[in-house]
């Protein structure tokens, strides 16, 4: 006899008092083909991340036993015939201790507040001001339009080739509308 883990997932649709019966139902096909179960862990009602077979939630159980080898494939054939499992993973195992755990979803926690820290600011040093005579103005502004761009103008044979295209794709445009009522 080799250790064996299963997992399976009841229909969400049991109510809890049904649970301990479909769980028994389900041990009784293990010990049907002369398994013994070691451990039994019932891991809770949670919300499944799809629907699996029309159910948006399922109760998790866990199962360690023993069980023959050449006996596996009978005992998954049988977990296929039970309606109300919906998925199981069935894996051996090593050891009979659990190698999955569900746990509640841990809170997040609440990050602590720092003081910000106080920059000291500078006071901004004076600058000096400068004497700007006539000259130097006139100089300045002829500088300042000088260094603007000058937008470039498209030459007459690039504007008569985008009119030209613009023309061909309003005729193509208006073939197709004649074509469409046409129909």
């Amino acid at each position: 006899m080799q250790p064996y883990e299963l997992i399976y997932i009841l229909s969400g649709d049991i109510a809890d008092e049904e649970i301990e019966a479909k769980t028994k139902q389900v041990k009784k096909g293990i010990e049907a083909y002369a398994g013994k179960i070691a451990e039994e862990n019932l891991l809770g009602r949670r919300s499944l991340n799809f629907p699996i077979k029309k159910q948006v939630s399922g109760i998790y159980v866990q199962l360690f036993f023993d069980l023959e080898p050449a006996k596996v494939q009978k005992l998954k054939n049988e977990l296929n015939t039970y309606p109300f499992v919906i998925r199981y993973l069935f894996s051996g195992v090593t050891t009979t201790k659990p190698s999955i755990t569900l746990k509640a979803k841990p809170k997040p926690e609440v990050a602590e507040v720092k003081e910000p820290a106080v920059i000291e600011e500078k006071e901004p040093k004076e600058k000096p001001i400068k004497k700007v005579t006539a000259k130097k103005a006139k100089a300045e502004k002829v500088k300042a339009v000088s260094e603007k761009p000058v937008a470039k103008k498209p030459k007459e044979h690039e504007i008569t080739r985008e009119i030209e295209s613009e023309g061909k794709r309003l005729k193509k445009l208006d073939e197709k509308i004649e074509e469409l009522l046409k129909e």
